[in-house]
């Protein structure tokens, strides 16, 4: 793959990524209780998480389309500051080459088609009444992306797949592991989706706006 070392951050990307952490610090500096009593990580899992039971009505949003603008915003919502840091650093690195090929605001729909992506996947797979909270659907958005042009890069030079297989193989096991040590507790789903909107993303765009591949 063709990818600049010099590339420059996106800067739209980045405007995202400061939000998550405005939200993460001002979480974090509650749970300290410098903000009174105020806790605002459960207010933030009020308004913004991925409440499954909003969906299928079994649970009334405390305010108008919850339903629908929780898709967006259970992605700017974190559990820990760990959490927010993992998915801002592969977010940032992986947007660095994504949006070298593709562009700045191109890059930023990807981020939010594959948070909705991830969101509808999680919906229909996972039988879990519980909120759900992250960027990773985005960040599997992008790791998509990012397995296309390896995929297609290699198809087209007729090198060998296994690298390509092994990181597939990688990402499914790595899923797994975190999963037992989470006690279940990873939106698997969340990334099974975010990753295919992202691998099928750009061929998809290429139909609209005849963008060349660069790989």
């Amino acid at each position: 793959m063709n990818v600049l070392n010099n590339e420059k951050l996106p800067v739209p990307l980045i405007v995202l990524i400061s939000i998550f952490g405005i939200i993460e610090t001002a979480s974090l500096v509650s749970e300290f209780g410098l903000l009174s009593t105020l806790k605002l990580r459960q207010l933030f899992l009020m308004v913004g998480a991925f409440w499954p039971p909003l969906i299928s009505n079994d649970l009334i949003g405390i305010y108008s389309n919850q339903k629908y603008i929780m898709f967006i915003t259970y992605a700017f919502i974190h559990g820990n500051f760990l959490h927010f840091l993992v998915n801002a650093v592969v977010l940032l690195s992986l947007g660095k080459m994504i949006s070298y090929k593709l562009g700045n605001l191109i890059t930023v729909l990807l981020f939010f088609v594959s948070s909705i992506s991830g969101g509808l996947v999680f919906y229909f797979l996972s039988k879990s009444a519980s909120p759900m909270i992250g960027a990773s659907g985005a960040v599997f958005g992008f790791i998509g992306v990012w397995q296309y042009y390896d995929l297609s890069s290699r198809l087209s030079r007729k090198e060998p797949l296994q690298h390509f297989f092994f990181t597939i193989g990688a990402l499914i096991i790595g899923n797994i592991l975190i999963a037992f040590i989470l006690n279940g507790g990873l939106a698997w789903e969340a990334h099974l989706g975010g990753f295919l909107m992202g691998f099928i993303f750009v061929p998809f765009l290429s139909l609209f706006r005849g963008t060349e591949l660069n790989i």
